[in-house]
């Protein structure tokens, strides 16, 4: 790694600004693959750097790691660099793809030596090989808080949640897991990316309704030209859009460039400016790949927010800019709360927020015997001795690790990440895997536990 002049007295504005809750933004990208040289692959990272090196309002430049490869330049190294040519504290992120404990370990050890005390622990999404049989290892991010927190107590911890989900398994699922990365010791919470203002709000409402105070940054999508193109009802993995929105996103494209991205410089403005009203502590802005359009949208960001319009008002501008355009997936519409998105309702409050009921759904027969069976029987202890009937019902690998009991005697390796405390976020409208073949583990979990009347038990750090 080349030799890097950095200035290690230097603050971390980052934590600073939500520590006093002073709206921030931050902007995120990543270092690229190995395939091409370092310099040709970070140019637009670094490039990125120096245009926000003198803008006050913008705190952070978030490194990812691992985007859907795993051949890429470390985020550590990268975020080092970033470091010495913005002077702004980066946000390094560690994925648990392919990760192992020594991994980031080693990740931790470097940015601690680097000064870099910015830390977003990620889960990373599905890996597919080529190879048959082949399956990678994934760090559960709740594990990363973790070990970073032991290894540092001064680190200032992130963690992702993913609140597009309209089905409400799949939605408590995430929250619930948000609750143990809080216990973990996560110091700010970081959002999916999607357009869906009413899940922005309905995440801040059911973190006052937990009476849980943790700075939250809203992650804002910037899409380019091709990925409209390409845009589908999911814009990530796990995160949906009504197909009549993606449909408005294309027209918008095909009109001309200018008038493309003077509507979606207002769209992310006006988003930027609600979440500000909402309570979030800042924004995260992801997809800009243009280095002269990262300075005009966080200019453009930065003085709709500061215009300080009211809440009635943003409301009206946000619904007539889409002339009321349903962006929530068409026949998917779980919201937690009723009231979202209305003029009279800003923020939280237990009169106003009216919780809505979800259907207590029945577990599928097969899920049903399993768990009778496993609970009857006892089937998580003595394991050489019931291994034969585990082997019989459950597949059971004998691991040495059995989970049985804490997942409703749903075998933990139903996971293709191996996750144990909580899912991902790739999960498709229909609860299914990021890998589409089966319901999520997680979701059947939830399913059970109503079904039992044991939810309290999804919040716990065993279970």
């Amino acid at each position: 790694m080349p030799q890097i002049n950095i200035n290690f007295n230097t603050k971390n504005p980052f934590s600073a600004k939500l520590r006093t809750a002073e709206f921030t933004l931050a902007v995120e990208n990543w270092p690229g693959e190995k395939t091409q040289p370092a310099d040709l692959s970070r140019k637009q990272i670094l490039d990125a750097a120096v245009k926000v090196k003198n803008q006050d309002y913008v705190s952070a430049i978030t490194v990812a790691d691992r985007i859907t490869s795993l051949n890429a330049y470390s985020p550590v190294e990268t975020a080092t660099e970033i470091f010495e040519k913005s002077e702004k504290m980066p946000i390094v992120c560690i994925s648990g793809k392919n990760s192992s404990k020594n991994r980031v370990l080693s990740l931790l050890r470097q940015a601690e030596t680097l000064n870099l005390k910015n830390i977003l622990a990620v889960t990373g999404d599905l890996y597919v090989s080529k190879k048959k049989g082949a399956a990678l290892k994934y760090m559960d991010s709740v594990d990363i808080i973790s070990i970073a927190k032991e290894f540092n107590s001064n680190i200032f911890a992130g963690a992702v949640v993913n609140p597009f989900k309209y089905n409400a398994p799949d939605l408590y699922s995430q929250y619930f897991k948000l609750v143990k990365k809080i216990h973990a010791g996560a110091d700010f919470i970081v959002t999916q990316a999607g357009w869906d203002m009413g899940k922005f709000q309905e995440l801040q409402w059911f973190l006052a309704m937990r009476e849980i105070n943790v700075p939250v940054i809203a992650r804002l999508y910037m899409p380019s030209s091709e990925k409209i193109d390409n845009l589908d009802i999911e814009i990530f993995p796990g995160v949906s859009i009504s197909k009549i929105y993606a449909s408005t996103l294309q027209r918008e494209k095909k009109i001309n460039y200018q008038q493309a991205v003077a509507t979606h410089l207002r769209r992310i403005s006006l988003m930027a400016a609600g979440c500000h009203l909402m309570g979030y502590s800042g924004i995260q802005i992801v997809g800009i790949e243009d280095t002269q359009l990262i300075e005009m949208t966080l200019k453009r960001i930065s003085e709709t927010v500061e215009n300080n319009i009211s809440w009635k008002d943003w409301l009206q501008e946000w619904n007539d800019f889409h002339n009321n355009t349903r962006i929530a997936p068409e026949n998917h519409n779980y919201y937690i709360f009723k009231n979202l998105l209305q003029a009279e309702f800003q923020t939280y409050s237990q009169k106003n927020a009216e919780v809505q009921k979800a259907d207590i759904l029945s577990p599928s027969f097969v899920d049903r015997i399993k768990y009778s069976i496993g609970k009857i029987f006892g089937l998580d202890k003595f394991p050489t001795i019931t291994y034969p009937l585990k082997a019989i019902i459950y597949g059971c690998l004998f691991c040495n690790n059995c989970s049985l009991k804490e997942n409703f005697y749903i075998c933990g390796k139903e996971c293709p990440k191996g996750l144990a405390s909580g899912p991902c976020g790739g999960t498709n409208l229909n609860g299914n895997c990021e890998n589409g073949k089966n319901l999520c583990l997680f979701h059947k979990k939830y399913i059970l536990a109503t079904w039992n009347k044991e939810i309290y038990k999804l919040e716990s750090q065993n279970e």
